[in-house]
């Protein structure tokens, strides 16, 4: 190898560790900034836990046909109010465990970044959002007796998901066990969300459409949607 690529090489690696370096400050910093509001987030988190636990109760004791009809969104059902009830419902225990659990971190994280106003309506938007896109496509894709109602507060978790990794778009995340390994963080988010998305679709259940769109509005709003409703706040106050 001759001196000009060994020099090349070399600047090359260090480009990298340098830019490396200046990402891992930059989510230090955010990561220090998310800390401080965090703790305002606890309250309503709280309310948000306690709606999704009542309606789990409600699942455990009141009858089938009434929470099927009222909070799972059925596309051949005729309501559409329960593209908004269903993001609170939870099929079971492990679902609702595994969601709350999602909730907690990534949207704790998010919602320090959001604030409470601009969380609260990303989380509604996604979610129904979410439900009406495999509402739309379980018509067009899928016979009328293989259509089935779909629970929506996964949508709303992977919606979570997408916008912390959209936060993080850049950074590289770091896994200890035996040895220290840095992967993107974009490689993680794909792992995850596949994963998310090829479990329902090896059943053949629809919920894969919701959960692919959610990862897919909560990174997008990353992206575009939080200039938007920063221009509609402003809008808003100085009318």
């Amino acid at each position: 190898m001759s001196l000009l690529s060994l020099a090349c090489s070399e600047l090359k690696r260090r480009s990298n560790s340098q830019r490396t370096t200046c990402y891992s400050r930059k989510a230090e910093e955010l990561l220090r900034n998310i800390g401080k509001k965090i703790n305002k987030a606890i309250p309503f988190f709280i309310i948000l836990f306690l709606i999704n636990t009542i309606i789990f109760i409600m699942w455990l004791l009141l009858p089938q046909s009434f929470m099927q009809k009222y909070f799972v969104h059925h596309p051949q059902s005729g309501y559409m109010f329960t593209l908004l009830t269903s993001i609170f419902s939870h099929e079971s225990a492990w679902h609702y465990c595994l969601n709350m659990l999602g909730l907690c971190f990534f949207g704790g994280i998010v919602y320090s970044t959001f604030g409470r106003e601009q969380f609260l309506a990303f989380y509604l938007s996604s979610g129904v959002i979410s439900s009406y896109v495999n509402h739309i496509l379980s018509l067009m894709l899928k016979n009328q007796e293989d259509i089935k109602g779909s629970f929506g507060a996964s949508s709303t978790v992977y919606a979570c998901l997408g916008a912390f990794f959209g936060l993080f778009w850049n950074y590289e995340a770091s896994l200890t066990i035996k040895f220290k390994y840095s992967f993107p963080v974009l490689d993680l988010y794909g792992a995850i969300v596949g994963l998310g998305v090829l479990y329902p679709l090896i059943l053949f259940d629809e919920e894969y459409f919701a959960r692919f769109v959610g990862a897919m509005f909560g990174l997008l709003y990353v992206k575009y949607g939080r200039d938007q409703y920063q221009k509609f706040e402003e809008t808003i106050k100085t009318s």
